[in-house]
Protein backbone atom coordinates (compact mmCIF):
# COMPACT_ATOMS: atom_id res chain seq x y z
CA UNK A 1 0.00 0.00 0.00
CA UNK A 2 2.87 2.35 0.80
CA UNK A 3 4.49 1.83 -2.61
CA UNK A 4 1.15 2.55 -4.30
CA UNK A 5 0.87 5.91 -2.51
CA UNK A 6 4.44 6.81 -3.44
CA UNK A 7 3.79 5.86 -7.07
CA UNK A 8 0.63 7.98 -7.21
CA UNK A 9 2.46 10.90 -5.57
CA UNK A 10 5.31 10.66 -8.09
CA UNK A 11 2.83 10.58 -11.00
CA UNK A 12 1.04 13.66 -9.67
CA UNK A 13 4.31 15.54 -9.12
CA UNK A 14 5.55 14.66 -12.63
CA UNK A 15 2.24 15.86 -14.08
CA UNK A 16 2.48 19.18 -12.21
CA UNK A 17 6.11 19.64 -13.23
CA UNK A 18 5.17 18.91 -16.86
CA UNK A 19 2.47 21.61 -16.79
CA UNK A 20 4.87 24.15 -15.27
CA UNK A 21 7.51 23.44 -17.92
CA UNK A 22 4.89 23.59 -20.71
CA UNK A 23 3.57 26.96 -19.50
CA UNK A 24 7.10 28.36 -19.20
CA UNK A 25 8.07 27.26 -22.71
CA UNK A 26 4.84 28.67 -24.18
CA UNK A 27 5.49 32.00 -22.47
CA UNK A 28 9.02 32.12 -23.88
CA UNK A 29 7.75 31.04 -27.31
CA UNK A 30 5.30 33.95 -27.46
CA UNK A 31 8.06 36.50 -26.80
CA UNK A 32 10.58 35.30 -29.41
CA UNK A 33 10.98 37.77 -32.29
CA UNK A 34 13.96 36.23 -34.11
CA UNK A 35 14.31 33.15 -36.22
CA UNK A 36 12.66 31.89 -39.38
CA UNK A 37 9.63 30.15 -37.90
CA UNK A 38 8.08 31.26 -34.65
CA UNK A 39 10.05 34.49 -34.36
CA UNK A 40 9.10 35.80 -37.77
CA UNK A 41 5.42 35.05 -37.18
CA UNK A 42 5.46 36.71 -33.75
CA UNK A 43 7.17 39.75 -35.28
CA UNK A 44 4.55 39.84 -38.06
CA UNK A 45 1.69 39.67 -35.55
CA UNK A 46 3.13 42.63 -33.62
CA UNK A 47 3.65 44.92 -36.64
CA UNK A 48 0.91 43.82 -39.04
CA UNK A 49 -1.42 46.75 -38.30
CA UNK A 50 1.22 49.45 -38.82
CA UNK A 51 2.98 48.01 -41.88
CA UNK A 52 2.11 49.38 -45.32
CA UNK A 53 3.51 46.55 -47.47
CA UNK A 54 3.65 42.86 -46.49
CA UNK A 55 5.18 40.18 -48.71
CA UNK A 56 3.63 36.74 -48.22
CA UNK A 57 4.98 33.47 -49.55
CA UNK A 58 7.32 30.56 -49.19
CA UNK A 59 11.09 30.36 -49.53
CA UNK A 60 11.00 32.09 -52.93
CA UNK A 61 9.42 35.18 -51.41
CA UNK A 62 11.74 34.93 -48.43
CA UNK A 63 14.94 34.81 -50.45
CA UNK A 64 14.13 36.74 -53.64
CA UNK A 65 11.98 39.71 -52.65
CA UNK A 66 13.37 42.70 -50.81
CA UNK A 67 10.37 44.47 -49.26
CA UNK A 68 12.34 47.67 -48.67
CA UNK A 69 12.18 48.29 -52.42
CA UNK A 70 8.43 48.88 -52.07
CA UNK A 71 8.33 50.86 -48.84
CA UNK A 72 10.35 51.54 -45.70
CA UNK A 73 7.34 50.35 -43.74
CA UNK A 74 7.31 46.82 -45.15
CA UNK A 75 7.88 43.27 -43.95
CA UNK A 76 8.66 39.96 -45.64
CA UNK A 77 6.77 37.03 -44.07
CA UNK A 78 8.13 34.41 -46.43
CA UNK A 79 9.12 31.25 -44.55
CA UNK A 80 10.99 28.26 -45.95
CA UNK A 81 8.95 25.09 -46.39
CA UNK A 82 5.48 26.64 -46.13
CA UNK A 83 2.60 26.10 -48.50
CA UNK A 84 -0.37 28.20 -49.57
CA UNK A 85 -2.53 27.27 -46.55
CA UNK A 86 0.00 28.83 -44.16
CA UNK A 87 0.06 32.08 -46.14
CA UNK A 88 -3.73 32.05 -46.29
CA UNK A 89 -3.93 31.73 -42.51
CA UNK A 90 -1.62 34.73 -42.09
CA UNK A 91 -3.69 36.80 -44.49
CA UNK A 92 -6.83 36.07 -42.47
CA UNK A 93 -5.20 37.66 -39.40
CA UNK A 94 -5.17 41.05 -41.15
CA UNK A 95 -7.98 43.54 -40.51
Amino acid sequence: MKSFKITVLIIILVFILDKIVFYTLCTIDNQVLTGDGVGKINHFLKIKDTTKCIVFGSSRANRNINPLVFSKSSFNTGIDGTKMAFTNALIHTLP
